[in-house]
């Protein structure tokens, strides 16, 4: 699925109707797109609509996610990125510079367009409003207090550059108000998702250059540069933890090797690069177990970030249990055109062993019957016997 935005310069010709995306190709595809209201795109399941729009510089452009799942808006150069956008959300930006901007959805990288905007500018482009409102690159809070403290903002981390001493414990805080990541390229460390108020703190021993980014946002990248400690350093490795701000608790866990434990629910097999199967079926209250028997690293992240496993090496695992009936799209953090369906089902209704109405029975019911029958038959046997026991002893007496 593709869509085209083209912007002329202020004096160009007025914006011709949109056009309907081609067909074909999409994983869910719509017969009828959703008409976008003037001056907006809509995304829907999965492409926008209308493909091909023609504006002046200047003009504000906003989308709206009118389908069921959710989507994003993400400049393929890291431009802009809307971060994931659930049914109902909004994004919007303004085009005040002229050049090509190719865009897709992270989250299913079918779904992709471009923006070619010409004419003069007409100045710096203002705040993104996106999922609890976008700052622009560059932007975004003051960082906490402290020189080994970083802020995690929509989108980018601040500083971006620390320097601290080994043995040092450097600690990020999501203030934005989408999920973020912090994650070393080789993996070597990773905090899992973020949400919006979460924490994550690392404790670096060793000196060197430790690069970063966003699994969820590649565009975002930072640097913690480690030097020689001045002192002696208490205790050895690195260690790390995590903290929970306002984002929900999950069932979940992860775990090194033991890939081919099997759970109540249903077993994934993470290969380089895909899930087997795709797509499973268990009731709510059963878990799903991924395994990675590739030969890269990959993670099991949530489209709408309610879990993420972190990255898995080779022979880990990763475990969620679902409480609630319904449908969860998921997909690999580092390869996105990876994704996977969980279908949450709920349970078969349990037979009762009591009430029923007229005409109604159940397994008690018919064993009770038996045994019933069969001491009626026992005690009828024995009365049976003892008759023929008198009628003999009565001819004796005779």
């Amino acid at each position: 699925m593709t869509a085209t935005i083209l912007v002329t310069g202020a004096g160009g010709a007025p914006p011709p109707p949109g056009e309907p995306p081609p067909p074909g190709g999409d994983p869910a595809p719509v017969d009828d797109p959703p008409q976008a209201a003037p001056g907006g795109i809509a995304i829907f399941d999965n492409g926008y609509s209308p493909a091909s729009r023609t504006i002046t510089t200047g003009t504000t452009l906003v989308w709206t996610n009118t389908g069921a799942i959710p989507h994003t808006v993400s400049a393929t150069a890291g431009g802009f990125d809307s971060g994931i956008l659930l049914s109902g959300a909004t994004y919007r930006r303004t085009f005040t510079q002229p050049g090509t901007f190719d865009y897709f959805c992270t989250i299913h990288p079918s779904m992709k367009g471009t923006v070619t905007v010409t004419g003069a500018p007409t100045g710096p482009p203002p705040p993104d409003e996106g999922a609890g409102g976008l700052l622009p690159d560059g932007g975004g809070p003051a960082a906490v207090a402290g020189p080994s403290s970083v802020t995690i903002f929509d989108n980018g981390y601040r500083p971006a550059e620390v320097t601290v001493s080994a043995g040092t414990t450097v600690s990020w805080a999501n203030t934005g108000a989408i999920p973020h990541t912090v994650t070393a390229p080789d993996g070597a460390f990773d905090s899992g998702f973020l949400l919006a108020g979460d924490g994550y703190s690392r404790r670096f021993t060793t000196p060197g250059v430790f690069e970063y980014f966003c699994t969820i946002h590649p565009e975002m990248v930072g640097t913690v540069t480690v030097t020689e400690a001045t002192g002696p350093i208490d205790g050895s490795g690195d260690d790390e933890s995590l903290t929970s701000g306002s984002g929900p608790a999950t069932e979940e866990s992860a775990s090194a090797g033991d890939a081919a434990t099997v759970v109540s629910g249903r077993n994934v097999r993470i290969v380089d690069n895909d899930f087997e199967p795709r797509s499973v079926s268990i009731e709510a209250g059963q878990a799903v177990r991924w395994s990675n028997a590739g030969a890269i690293p990959h993670t099991v992240t949530a489209g709408d970030g309610g879990y993420d496993s972190g990255i898995l090496e080779p022979g880990a695992a990763f475990e969620q249990v679902f409480a609630d009936v319904g449908v969860y799209e998921y997909l690999c953090t580092l390869h996105p055109d990876m994704v996977g369906v969980v279908e949450v089902v709920a349970p078969p209704p349990e037979v009762s062993a009591a009430g029923g109405g007229a005409g109604s029975s159940t397994p008690s019911d018919a064993v009770a019957f038996i045994l019933a029958g069969s001491i009626v038959a026992a005690v009828g046997a024995f009365a049976f016997g003892m008759a023929q026991f008198g009628k003999a002893a009565a001819r004796d007496i005779r």
